[in-house]
């Protein structure tokens, strides 16, 4: 066996650089951590896409001793498949990319919230232009076991302009990631609770989801043209420019003047759309039972084309 071990690294190493590359282009979604980073320097100088999958690290035995370090230059995106704590000890896997590194996705293990440094990947990634998280709980390194009021972040995300987060916590949206993104055009939230008041004037398009579906959401975003907004509460938002409106069970929606029945959504607001925006569209998911509330919401804004969709 042992023999057989030898024989086939001895064959994988004695691989011209070029045939390497091309088998790690053909397999790279199932490539694991250690051939990559044993091997970057030398292959791959035209590829621009790492795949990284720890899936089969024992959660309580990490590679001791290891130093997880890409060194090839070239690396544009990158992804961390099943995202492990250990990555969070040393950020040199991505600091030694930092100077290249544009498109950036991590997918935490469900059911677990894996610490990890976004203040730090900010700052030392400039050209960021996309970021997917998910599952991951953003806080500094050593700062993982306090429990007063962390200190608020300071991020810097220059070129980002595409962001999606999915059961992300440890971030306050307003007031730490937003202030931080002069640049950017599409969010995509699935979020544990309301994240309150968010303000853009670059945002374009926003989908936004709250998984215990409560809560008030105040938007202010000038330049946005599309938005998908799951269940809440009440919905307060200024969008001069929006054509695409989807909503999820939304009880309320800020006006003025009350459809007439039990419905309780305010319909000014859509009325006030349909007089001073382009809009195209709306969407209004709601449940079976009352669909007859939907549809006289329906006729109070006759001037826009609405879909309903029953939810079981």
């Amino acid at each position: 066996m042992e023999a057989k071990k030898a024989s086939a690294c001895t064959t994988i190493d004695s691989l011209p650089d070029a045939v390497l590359a091309l088998i790690l282009d053909i397999i790279k979604y199932n490539v694991m951590y250690l051939l990559v980073s044993k091997r970057w320097h030398r292959i791959g100088k035209e590829l621009g896409l790492v795949i990284i999958d720890l899936h089969d690290l024992h959660e309580d035995k990490p590679p001791e001793g290891r130093v997880f370090k890409l060194v090839q230059q070239s690396i544009r995106q990158l992804l961390i498949h099943k995202y492990h704590y250990f990555l969070h000890k040393n950020y040199s896997w991505i600091t030694s990319i930092a100077t290249t590194l544009e498109e950036l996705t991590i997918e935490g293990v469900k059911h677990q919230d894996s610490t990890f440094d976004l203040e730090l990947v900010s700052k030392a990634c400039p050209k960021l232009k996309f970021v997917s998280f998910y599952r991951l709980h953003i806080v500094a390194r050593g700062e993982e076991f306090k429990y007063q009021q962390k200190a608020p972040l300071s991020l810097t995300f220059p070129a980002l302009t595409h962001c999606s987060l999915d059961r992300v916590i440890g971030l306050d949206l307003a007031t730490e990631l937003l202030p931080s993104c002069p640049v950017l055009e599409e969010l995509s939230l699935c979020v544990y609770h309301s994240p309150g008041a968010l303000s853009s004037s670059s945002l374009r398009v926003l989908s936004l989801e709250t998984i215990d579906g409560s809560g008030i959401l105040e938007l202010d975003l000038p330049n946005l043209e599309t938005a998908w907004i799951g269940d809440c509460e009440k919905l307060k938002m200024r969008a001069p420019r929006l054509k695409s409106l989807s909503l999820g069970n939304c009880g309320k929606l800020v006006g003025k003047m009350a459809v007439p029945g039990e419905l309780e959504i305010v319909c000014n607001a859509l009325e006030t759309l349909t007089l001073r925006l382009a809009l195209q569209s709306i969407v209004l998911f709601g449940r079976e039972g009352k669909l007859s509330e939907l549809q006289q919401l329906a006729a109070c804004v006759a001037n826009i084309p609405v879909t309903i969709l029953p939810r079981n």
